[in-house]
């Protein structure tokens, strides 16, 4: 079920999602740097002695983050990148981006391997519910992946179905001048954005399935990525717990 990490990577091998600290006090640049604001980012929870699934794990500083904090975790993603919702269109060629999905999986295992990690590695389609054989989870992180999956609610429903205390969701909210949540398509099939869902859409999809929004806090990575100079955005995390109470015809009870 779990996937091994390849061995003897070469850097040139890897692309990282994420800045990486090294064991030497180095950092390997990446498309994204949260060594910043990695705690907001995580929703200053305690994840000593936590089971913990890395929804979208990409190359890993999540997952190494938490385990460097005490957490047993599980790095979950698509397995090669060929399952991500992509807009379909003439012209459209599903393996145009799986070269980069394969540098991102070897960035995981190269820094698995350097960290000396126990992490483990498990991926499959997120449409489909988690095997029984996975066990369940103390807590889940889904990292700015919301907003890049067609159906949210499914994704949401499959993972917090087999956690029992929260999850962590960290939503870029790209615009602040509407009501609602809207469709908001990627210029192409590299950017794979599909919708732009504000909170309190958030707040009603949690709602309905047994959660509630406990804190809210403002986080700002820095963007690397496709930008003449890195960049602070503002992103929200979201920290979300259980409703202990039962369901009832005017929603969860306390």
């Amino acid at each position: 079920m779990f996937i091994q990490p390849k061995k003897h990577l070469r850097l040139e091998d890897c692309r990282f999602y994420h800045s990486m600290p090294l064991p030497d006090g180095s950092v390997i640049p990446g498309d994204w740097d949260l060594t910043k604001c990695a705690n907001i980012y995580l929703g200053k929870m305690d994840y000593a002695n936590k089971r913990v699934i890395d929804v979208g794990a990409g190359s890993g500083f999540l997952s190494f983050m938490m385990e460097a904090l005490g957490a047993s975790v599980v790095s979950y993603d698509m397995p090669d990148g060929s399952y991500w919702d992509v807009l379909k269109y003439p012209g459209y060629r599903p393996a145009m981006h799986r070269k980069t999905h394969e540098k991102y999986y070897n960035a995981y295992d190269y820094m698995h391997e350097k960290m000396n990690s126990k992490c483990k590695i498990y991926r499959a389609d997120i449409y489909k519910d988690l095997p029984e054989e996975l066990g369940e989870f103390d807590a889940a992180i889904f990292g700015t992946m919301l907003s890049h999956v067609r159906d949210p609610m499914l994704v949401l429903m499959n993972i917090l179905y087999k956690v029992k205390e929260f999850a962590v969701l960290i939503n870029p909210f790209v615009k602040q001048d509407h009501d609602g949540s809207t469709f908001y398509p990627g210029q192409n099939q590299f950017e794979r954005v599909w919708w732009n869902i504000d909170y309190s859409t958030i707040e009603r999809m949690v709602n309905s399935i047994g959660w509630y929004i406990e804190d809210s806090y403002d986080v700002l990575p820095i963007q690397n990525v496709n930008l003449d100079i890195p960049t602070e955005r503002k992103y929200k995390s979201l920290v979300i717990k259980r409703y202990k109470g039962k369901f009832c015809n005017n929603g969860w009870s306390s």
